[in-house]
């Protein structure tokens, strides 16, 4: 094992990270894997699962993973009351304006965390940095994009 290898696994068990990506699929194009999901023994109290997507692809030489999280003390939403966004449809421009306007929250969250020493004081900073980024995201996907209907036109 290289010296690199071992500095890796060495990082991922002093801090607590499993592997979570799909085992002994390539995420790149030629064959390789290129690109890793860990999660932090927290995470993997949740429901968790990554996955590699076609829908989602890029067009870079990477595959997109997809990682879905279900963390949190309420129930699960069922699949008909969960929005769905026709990605397709998406106005790109819009998305990016929404977004910009929007981040910046998450930009001062992001610069308070970076200067503080406090660990508890990080770690509710990361959270609300996470919930500020979902918030941005999904305001700009909101404004931005089609919803699916929820509902089966009968048609396959």
């Amino acid at each position: 094992m290289s010296p690199r290898a071992e500095a890796l696994i060495q990082w991922t068990t002093t801090n607590h990270l499993s592997l979570i990506s799909p085992i002994g699929e390539p995420t790149h194009d030629r064959g390789n894997t290129l690109d890793l999901t860990w999660a932090s023994e927290a995470l993997l109290k949740s429901d968790i699962s990554t996955q590699i997507t076609e829908d989602l692809h890029t067009t870079s030489d990477h595959h997109t993973l997809l990682t879905h999280i279900h963390h949190g003390p309420g129930p699960r939403l069922p699949k008909s009351e969960t929005t769905h966004y026709r990605l397709d449809t998406t106005d790109k421009s819009l998305f990016y304006d929404t977004l910009e306007a929007t981040i910046t929250h998450s930009q001062a969250i992001a610069t308070e965390a970076t200067h503080c020493n406090d660990e508890t004081r990080i770690r509710d900073l990361l959270d609300l940095l996470a919930d500020s980024i979902i918030t941005a995201i999904d305001t700009a996907l909101s404004t931005s994009t089609k919803k699916t209907s929820g509902r089966s036109t009968g048609h396959s």
